[in-house]
């Protein structure tokens, strides 16, 4: 019973750390990445705080 309880714990961990969110002011791609109210801000690449954006902006880099 004691090592089924270890292996239940042990997979809560992992489940938690796998759908974890990414915290303000961390690297993110898309904001369902992000925490709670935070936005992926498109021109910095990071979690940041306000009101979310009316239009998908894709950053286009000419090299």
């Amino acid at each position: 019973m004691g090592k089924l309880v270890l292996l239940l714990c042990l997979a809560f961990l992992a489940m938690t750390l796998v759908m974890a969110c990414t915290p303000p002011g961390a690297l993110c791609t898309s904001s369902s990445e992000c925490c709670g109210d935070f936005v992926c801000n498109p021109w910095a690449l990071r979690c940041a705080g306000g009101p979310k954006p009316l239009f998908r902006n894709r950053i286009t880099r000419n090299e």
